[in-house]
């Protein structure tokens, strides 16, 4: 090789020594504190309820937690005494609370009280509660142990202590060993409860066990875990002591005195202690302390919820420590620093992991790594911020200094080879290194281009933008499975290399594309290039076109800092917070942050790699995460989800009825899955039924409102799942809107019975009407017939006459005289016709046409006759509507009347009169003629005429006359 600047370093012996095996020392816990809402910092009793629901008991009160808030109970609640030290569920979801005063309090639908009962004088503290069957059963500090039997509203108290049988009064833990049997740890040791007979039964115990014993725990094999003043005891089924499991349990404790013991996941048993937190698993056992991430070392109780998440009640808070695939390894595990960049594997399959305060080593062993040795600057290393490291195919080490160049370890040998700007790379900010198909090592730099050594030359050749490549600016290099190299660059995107020719290529189709900073790639089996991309989240490039993948598809970083094809092709994005997992067939994301175990939190460019055992190794700010596929995580039942308040438009009030009223009808709905683990990821589907039949996609968003509802039932359903999870039992809520009064059954029966009778009277109306109209066209015959036939037949005979005449040669005086009648009954006949048509014309139907006519009639033949007239028609009449037969009839008894004081009366005045009337109308034709005798016997048909006229519209005709007063007809009409 070419004489470069080399540090040698013969460290091989090295490796070998002061080597120890490491488990991840820190344990990926959740944890809480006063800051998130607990009512004080130490918690001494903690529970699981039948819901899901976590209750922590403090000296200020419990309170519940959901997975996203708590929930805080204390004397302002309602509670008798604020130091709540044990936790028990009871019948029908209530939640009991043993206190340190002595009371005992439950909540139940919401609203905490206080248990009175006879024969309890709530002055003993409670240490310890259990609820079995309809019993409560309470021990106590010093004054042994209650039992409350509850049968409907009467409470049943029995008393147990050291008369009648009770080792101690001292009461510290209950635990049920079979159906028939509760123990009890005392401070004198064990006692037994007959639960059938309720009497303390004396059992054998092996001596060693009388001494105080503060925990217990019934495992599902019959062991009798026994925690006490000194360490653990174990009972088998017959009652002796297990000595070897115990002495392993013991074997790790620092404190001997054991507050709590209970199961976790994969049959696990937990003991708590006041210097940490013991996990016994099989034939091995584990402390965890303060140092492995504990709150605190203090640790007073466990409980493990429904999503295996196992619950530690410490002296500063609580924790939840859940099973996880990821480890983390940190400056706890020998780590040289948290901050960490690359990961490779070497020849002999150790760990060389890049920080930026330079390499640790690590050796795989048997569940956990071993740490071999640091490696920096003091070791020849050209700069300890290490951004990249990479094995080649001749076995060396290729390490990427970020601030200086690039180190190369030469396996064989024993050495560094250092490559820096003074000796011909062309830049000084190494981020990325890799080999093609004839051996080449490429290296890629942010401030100028890439260079490749060539093995067979030993030299350097760089690229740089006025030669040969099109960005300066270079983030990363892979090599897929076909041997083809691609760049990511800054500026100009995507870049591939023909490493036959050593020729540079924008790849085409990136014009459209919203980023052309590509950060990291990766390739899958299929072929497909992946792309994080600094700005527009992911791209894939199938070797024609690009496609995006972003927030929409569950992505939850636009600027991801690293992806990663696996070797079952999932693909891995690394983000600010945590890592995503994207489905590229099902195009979905499943997401792990802190409370899936991934305790790194934020990730690094281009930090991930996989191990040829297929662990998957990732750089992170707080250290090395490893993600074990071979760890199946235990199957969680979906959560359960509860409708939390449901509102009247967007009323404070929470709705309490079903049935509501039709403008009622704009509800919103507000729900909450319960997980203690995943709240913020939990999925919702819901669904109306009465509205629509399907579920709705899924959805973050836990309120939906319904605006418009029209009347009828209705059950609203939400359910809940996990991303990707199956979903859940959905909560309901039935409720019924009710029509207006105008949509009732009865409404529309009523309107129905109505549209009929109005049917049938609009039926016999027009029937009516038809026969109205059918008589009056008989009538409009029968006065053509009468008036116009009588004409035409004195016509017709005095024509025959004038005929006779005429041929007779008769007088020409009596000719004229036959058609001077012939003349008289044509106009008759005329006139006749002409009534009838303007009777019949419905443009003639008010009473000013009425009038009209009257007057057009009489003026011309009283002028003739040089009468005086007047006419008096009151006031608001004109307008008036008038019947057709109505008007027909008066206008005729009108003409009779005029035409008979004409023939008859020797007047010389005359006047009509038309008023209202309180009944009607009244239409008065009077003069001061001669007169006659009403009385006296007429052969006279003119007052028989108008009567009839009369009557045919419903009228009566009033004749007043004196022989030398005159005449007055009077005509009175109801309805017109």
């Amino acid at each position: 090789m070419r004489a470069l600047r080399l540090a040698t370093l013969c460290f091989l012996q090295i490796l070998l020594l002061g080597s120890k095996l490491l488990f991840a020392q820190t344990l990926p816990l959740t944890s809480y504190s006063i800051y998130n809402g607990l009512p004080e910092s130490t918690v001494y009793a903690i529970y699981i309820d039948s819901k899901g629901y976590l209750w922590a008991g403090t000296q200020s009160g419990t309170c519940s937690f959901d997975g996203k808030q708590f929930k805080v109970y204390d004397s302002q609640s309602g509670l008798p005494d604020n130091h709540v030290t044990a936790i028990t569920g009871g019948a029908g979801g209530d939640v009991w609370f043993g206190h340190r005063a002595g009371a005992l309090s439950y909540l139940r639908n919401g609203v905490v009280k206080t248990l009175r009962a006879k024969g309890y004088d709530n002055s003993a503290n409670i240490n310890t509660l259990l609820y079995l069957g309809n019993t409560l059963y309470a021990g106590t500090r010093g004054n042994g142990l209650y039992a409350f039997t509850f049968n409907g509203a009467s409470v049943a108290v029995k008393h147990f202590d050291i008369k009648n049988g009770l080792a101690d009064n001292n009461v510290n833990k209950i635990e049920p060993r079979n159906s028939t049997e509760l123990w009890l740890g005392t401070n004198n040791g064990l006692s037994v409860l007959d639960i059938t007979k309720q009497t303390i039964v004396p059992t054998p115990i092996p001596a060693a066990l009388k001494q105080p014993v503060t925990a217990l725990y019934n495992s599902p094999g019959g062991e009798l875990w026994c925690g006490t003043a000194s360490g653990i005891s174990i009972l088998t089924g017959s009652n002796t002591l297990d000595e070897a499991k115990a002495a392993l349990a013991n074997g790790v404790l620092q404190d001997k005195k054991i507050n709590s013991i209970r199961p976790g996941q994969n049959g696990d048993i937990w003991l708590a202690t006041g210097k940490g937190a013991a996990r016994v698993s099989g034939k091995t056992a584990r402390l965890f302390t303060k140092a492995n991430g504990l709150l605190s070392d203090i640790v007073y109780d466990f409980a493990l919820d429904r999503e295996h998440g196992l619950w530690l009640a410490q002296d500063d808070g609580i924790s939840c420590f859940r099973e996880s695939p990821f480890e983390l390894y940190d400056a706890n595990d020998g780590l040289v620093y948290d901050e960490t960049y690359a990961v490779e594997e070497d020849t002999d399959g150790n760990y060389w992991v890049g920080t930026v305060k330079g390499i640790s080593i690590f050796a795989p062993s048997a569940g956990g790594i071993r740490k071999v040795r640091d490696i920096t600057t003091k070791d020849g290393l050209l700069d300890n911020f290490i951004y990249d490291i990479y094995r080649d195919s001749r076995g060396n080490i290729w390490i990427a200094c970020v601030d200086k160049g690039v180190s190369c370890y030469l396996w064989q040998e024993k050495r560094f080879l250092n490559f820096d700007k003074n000796n011909g790379l062309p830049g000084k900010q190494a981020v990325s290194i890799n080999e093609d198909e004839l051996g080449r090592i490429w290296i890629a730099t942010l401030d100028n281009g890439v260079a490749m050594y060539d093995y067979g030359s030993d030299k350097l050749q760089n690229f740089t933008l006025g030669h040969g490549v099109p960005a300066k600016s270079f983030w990363t290099i892979h090599r897929d499975s076909k041997g083809k190299l691609w760049f990511g660059t800054r500026g100009a995107g995507l870049v591939s290399l023909d490493a036959q020719q050593t020729a540079f290529s924008i790849v085409p189709g990136q014009q459209k594309l919203v980023n052309h900073d590509f950060g990291s790639i990766s390739s899958d089996t299929k072929g497909n290039v992946w792309i994080a991309t600094i700005g527009d989240g992911v791209y894939k490039y199938n070797g024609k076109s690009f496609e995006q993948y972003g927030n929409r598809n569950g992505i939850r970083s636009n600027n991801p800092y690293f992806i990663f094809c696996d070797k079952a092709d999932n693909i891995w994005i690394g983000t600010n917070n945590g890592i995503d997992r994207f489905d590229p067939v099902k195009h979905t994301t499943i997401s792990y942050t802190k409370s899936d175990g991934f305790m790194g939190i934020e990730t690094n460019q281009n930090a991930i790699y996989q191990s040829a055992s297929g662990d998957l190794w990732i750089g992170t700010v707080k250290g090395l995460m490893r993600y074990r596929f071979s760890v199946n995580a235990a199957k969680t039942p979906p959560p359960p989800v509860y409708i939390v308040n449901k509102h009247l438009f967007f009323e404070n009030d929470s709705l309490s009825t079903t049935k509501l009223s039709y403008d009622q009808n704009y509800l919103t709905f507000d729900y909450r899955g319960l997980s203690l683990s995943n709240a913020d990821k939990l999925q919702y589907s819901y669904k109306l039924t009465g509205l629509n039949a399907g579920w709705s996609p899924p959805v973050g968003e836990t309120r939906v409102s319904f605006a418009s509802l029209p009347p009828g039932k209705y059950t609203f359903m939400v359910q809940a799942a996990y991303p990707g999870g199956e979903w859940g039992k959905a909560a309901t809520f039935a409720f019924r809107i009710t029509p207006p009064y105008y949509l009732t059954w009865w409404f529309l029966l009523l309107v129905g019975i109505a549209l009929v009778s109005l049917g049938t009277w609009l039926y016999r109306y027009r029937v009516e009407q038809l026969l109205k109209l059918e008589r009056v066209r008989n009538k409009i015959a029968t006065d053509l017939h009468d008036d116009i036939g009588s004409a035409l037949s004195s016509i017709s005979i005095f024509s025959e006459v004038a005929d006779q005449q005429l041929k007779q040669q008769a007088p020409p005086e009596k000719t004229r005289e036959v058609i001077g009648h012939i003349s008289f009954h044509s106009r008759a006949m005329l006139d006749a016709m002409d009534d009838i048509v303007w009777a019949v014309n419905p443009r003639n139907d008010h009473f000013d046409d009425l009038s009209v006519r009257m007057r057009e009639f009489a003026i011309p033949l009283l002028e003739l006759r040089g009468m005086k007239f007047e006419f008096n028609f009151e006031d608001g009449l004109q307008d008036t509507r008038i019947s057709m037969e109505a008007r027909k009839n008066i206008y005729l008894i009108f003409k009779e009347c005029i035409n008979n004081i004409l023939k008859h009366a020797g007047a010389k005045a005359i006047s009509v009169n038309v008023s209202r009337v309180t009944d009607g109308y009244e239409f008065v034709v009077a003069d001061n003629g001669k007169g006659f005798d009403v009385t006296a016997p007429t052969s006279r048909n003119g007052l028989k005429n108008l009567q009839k006229r009369a009557a045919e519209i419903g009228g009566t005709v009033e004749v007043i006359s004196k022989p030398g007063k005159g005449t007055a007809i009077t005509l009175k009409v109801n309805i017109i």
